[in-house]
């Protein structure tokens, strides 16, 4: 090396050297003048209905701008482990400090790892007298934890600053979630907190601590009917007896689920009268998974509904705690009857229990409503019903409506001679049933017995939801149908009939004469 190279190496670390040593000693200093004895540490506990990037950090006072969308959450609990050996274990193997972090944080992904050491307010104390010179031995506990109260607060108070002759870390985990109308299905990731902890003036260390752990939640769950169409603004819709509705539940299950915080989990399907389930169309799935009855879950089917539980012998299934934090989708086909009630719209109540929370009902966000037109066939004059006279009943394609006798299920046939009769019965009643909303012609095509066909033989009526009656003396007078008596000769018992009859026949053979007559001059 040349010796001016020489002397300007030296030179300049001369210069170096001392900031080297100052900042050695600042360190050094910080530690020893500013650490405090013990810090506090709040937790405010959020819930928010979408996934927050893990990007968005704590920094320990202030909250994060991305974090104010959250609401606090009452009745989260938390526990808090000493990880300090572990952390300073991975320091010394060449980690960075913030890969120790995560190392530590993805080790309690599934709860604290064993080398996490509970921290106790005894232990802790014992602790904070071992670093003035105090021999006995730390109390041994369980972890102490704290439930966050109903503005999402939860605080850990004097937490020792630190342990053994290093700065305290310490590992926060959630052990239980909160299900009310919704459900946690992304618990907060554990938090580390490696001390000390500065204020935004980099030089203060910071005494009371203020962490926003997150948590993701969405309903409990939802049903809806998947071919509903576009519903009106309530969610009713326009459908008909015979239509087949395709269903589905969506329930979150609980990122803390175990038979330890949740003795079952129930669901239950409740239809209303009208709806008949097909359980043989049920399947359930678990995220990607579909799971097996009577191997995940047990099915219980009746005449009212179904209900499926989790819970298999006293445990959940593999499949099902792989799933915690999921969603469980159920899908199932019902068929609207001849029982349901026209212009009522049609639910069908879920009820979700979860441990022993109290049970959830949901209601389906669509609800289907099924139509009738009632009309009544009269006399002109008298108004009294008729019975026996049959109509054909037709859509706005002209199309002929086909009824099965059964069901009462409608379809529309392009041929006449498929169509179905409706007939008007007691009271001259004529109660048309099954068609989904819409506008329609009704053709008399035999009068009763006794009558000649209407004079307006056609007639057009709309099916809504307000197009039945309670009974035929409600129905109005644009479905009031009249029908005249035919006409008959005249007999009182004397000889009228007899003297028209003869009468007749006279002329008869008159014109036959007459006609006969003609004809031989013809032949002349």
């Amino acid at each position: 090396m040349k010796k001016g190279t020489l002397k300007h190496f030296l030179a300049s670390a001369l210069l170096i050297l001392p900031l080297v040593l100052q900042a050695a000693v600042g360190v050094q200093t910080v530690a020893a003048a500013d650490t405090p004895d013990t810090v506090n540490i709040t937790l405010h506990k959020l819930a928010f209905d979408h996934a927050v990037s893990p990007e968005v950090q704590n920094d320990g006072e202030t909250e994060p701008d991305a974090l104010k969308a959250g609401k606090p959450l009452e009745g989260a609990t938390f526990a808090v482990y000493d990880v300090t050996d572990q952390y300073q274990q991975l320091l010394q193997n060449g980690k960075s400090t913030t890969d120790a972090q995560a190392a530590i944080q993805k080790d309690a992904a599934a709860g604290a790892p064993a080398y996490a050491k509970p921290v106790n307010a005894a232990a802790a104390s014992d602790t904070d007298a071992d670093a003035k010179g105090d021999t006995d031995t730390p109390t041994k506990a369980e972890a102490e934890t704290k439930t966050t109260d109903q503005d999402g607060l939860a605080t850990f108070s004097d937490l020792p600053a630190t342990i053994d002759g290093h700065h305290a870390v310490y590992l926060f985990v959630e052990t239980s979630s909160v299900v009310t109308g919704q459900t946690t299905i992304q618990q907060a990731t554990p938090l580390v907190v490696a001390l000390p902890l500065y204020k935004s003036d980099k030089t203060t260390v910071n005494k009371d601590i203020q962490l926003y752990p997150k948590n993701v939640e969405q309903e409990t769950a939802t049903k809806d009917i998947t071919n509903a169409g576009a519903p009106d603004k309530d969610g009713t819709f326009s459908s008909q007896i015979g239509a087949v509705l395709n269903y589905s539940i969506k329930a979150a299950i609980p990122a803390d689920l175990s038979v330890a915080k949740y003795d079952k989990f129930d669901i239950k399907d409740t239809p209303d009268k009208g709806l008949a389930i097909d359980t043989d169309s049920i399947k359930v799935t678990l995220g990607d998974t579909e799971l097996k009855a009577d191997t995940d879950y047990k099915l219980t089917a009746s005449a009212t509904g179904f209900s499926i539980s989790l819970l298999m012998d006293k445990d959940y299934s593999p499949a099902v705690l792989a799933g915690a934090g999921k969603t469980l989708n159920v899908t199932y086909n019902a068929t609207i009857t001849k029982d349901a009630a026209a212009g009522q719209p049609l639910d069908n109540q879920l009820t979700v229990t979860p441990g022993n929370n109290p049970g959830t009902d949901i209601h389906s966000h669509q609800k289907p409503e099924i139509g009738e037109a009632d009309f009544k066939k009269q006399d002109v004059n008298s108004k009294k019903g008729l019975t026996g006279a049959e109509f054909e009943v037709k859509n706005s394609d002209g199309k002929f409506a086909v009824q099965d006798p059964d069901t009462l299920a409608v379809t529309f046939t392009d041929d006449k001679d498929q169509a179905t009769k409706f007939i008007s019965g007691e009271d001259g009643l004529l109660k048309i049933q099954g068609l989904p909303f819409g506008d329609y012609t009704l053709t008399e095509t035999k009068a009763p017995e006794g009558y000649v066909l209407s004079d307006t033989p056609v007639t057009k009526f709309t099916v809504s939801a307000d197009s039945d009656y309670s009974d035929v003396g409600s129905i109005p007078t644009d479905q009031q149908i009249n029908n005249t008596p035919k006409g008959i000769l005249p007999h009182t018992g004397g000889m009228g009939i007899y003297i028209l009859i003869v009468i007749g026949l006279a002329v008869m053979g008159g014109a036959f004469f007459f006609l006969k007559k003609g004809s031989r001059h013809e032949e002349v």
